[in-house]
């Protein structure tokens, strides 16, 4: 990694050398060659004191000791947030070909003679995954983060436990935002798919092109259809589990047949329930969104070539093309990608809220 960051200067480029140095400053092998050094020189022991006690408190500022407690304080502290990255960075490679293969169908809709619907994937489908790794996978942990945030706010002010429509409400409003990074991001991916090239230089080929405007193409009918995805991801799919949990005890029976036949441990995840109850907002999201999901990629395809004057020109076009059956363009890709999103982040996420919780205990234990 670090030969990588050489080769390219993104040291340099970025900044990073100046806390990279920093940090050296204060290995053991440092402060003892500054100890040999200031040996035999009483005159300015003083000062040096103080100046390296100044310089050291500006470096703790910019680089936080980080030892084992305070990781393990940040862990515990933020547990909901790591396990979700974790979560999507886990199930990422099982879903995104299908994504991205479902996201050239809808955006070629009106160029196909009829639309395409297939399931079959290729090694080029996971072309443009750094544009996900980079922007895309960043809002996991922060809608996390603001749904417990604003929930938590929100119960306090109420002094009462929000009802479902305003946990949906919630999650609506904050899945919208994420069209901010989503637009540039998925048009990213969709040059990187139409040019056979790296994400990188699907970016530099947007922007030398058109500048910033181009990046965030279909952004307004994203925003809906990104409100209906994140309230689907983190709050439909959860409720849906576990009414199935609750309404139906073969579910649970289920999770304990594979235990025993696996000697996995399913403690607190409802791997069946997750599964099967992730089913209905991924077809919600997919058959109820189809329309705005069209758009979107054929908006987001046209960022330099302007053909379409707006959201409702692409559909126009795209219905006098091919009618109704426009919107079963990459409909089953798209359908099995967000089932498999939806169901393996919510059954990862606890698994991995466990396994911090136990790396904590373990800690505790070998401290006492």
């Amino acid at each position: 990694m670090l030969k990588i960051l050489k080769k390219s200067n993104l040291l340099k480029r970025t900044g990073l050398a100046i806390p990279l140095a920093l940090s050296t400053l204060c290995t053991p092998q440092a402060m003892d060659n500054d100890k040999t050094k200031s040996e035999g020189q009483t005159s300015t022991r003083n000062f040096e004191k103080v100046n390296s006690s100044s310089h050291d408190n500006n470096i703790q500022f910019i680089l936080p000791n980080l030892d084992s407690n305070n990781c393990s304080n940040i862990l515990k502290k933020h547990k909901p947030e790591v396990a979700a990255q974790l979560s999507s960075l886990a199930i990422l490679l099982a879903w995104y070909p299908w994504y991205t293969k479902s996201l050239n169908e809808r955006s070629t809709v009106v160029l196909n003679q009829k639309p395409s619907n297939s399931l079959k994937i290729t090694p080029s489908n996971y072309r443009g995954l750094s544009a996900n790794i980079v922007l895309v996978q960043l809002m996991y942990p922060l809608i996390t983060w603001e749904l417990r945030t604003i929930t938590g706010k929100s119960q306090e002010y109420l002094k009462r436990d929000l009802n479902t429509l305003e946990k949906f409400s919630i999650s609506f409003g904050i899945g919208m935002s994420t069209a901010v990074i989503g637009a540039p991001a998925e048009t990213i991916i969709i040059e990187s798919q139409r040019n056979k090239v790296s994400a990188r230089k699907a970016a530099m080929n947007i922007y030398s092109k058109v500048g910033w405007n181009g990046f965030p193409a279909g952004i307004l009918p994203m925003s809906i259809r990104n409100g209906i995805f994140g309230s689907s991801l983190f709050m439909v799919a959860p409720v849906s589990t576990n009414w199935l949990v609750q309404n139906y005890p073969s579910v649970k029976k289920m999770d304990t047949a594979i235990e025993n036949l696996t000697s996995i441990s399913l403690k607190n995840t409802n791997l069946t329930g997750s599964i099967l109850g992730s089913f209905l907002p991924a077809s919600i999201t997919t058959v109820g969104v189809s329309f705005l999901d069209r758009i979107v990629a054929m908006r987001q395809r046209d960022t330099y070539d302007r053909t379409y004057k707006s959201s409702i020109h692409a559909w126009k076009i795209a219905y006098n093309a091919h009618g109704l059956s426009a919107l079963k363009a990459g409909m089953s890709c798209r359908l099995l990608a967000t089932w498999v999103e939806i169901a393996g982040f919510n059954v990862l996420r606890p698994i991995f809220e466990n396994w911090i919780d136990n790396m904590s205990a373990h800690r505790n234990e070998f401290k006492s």
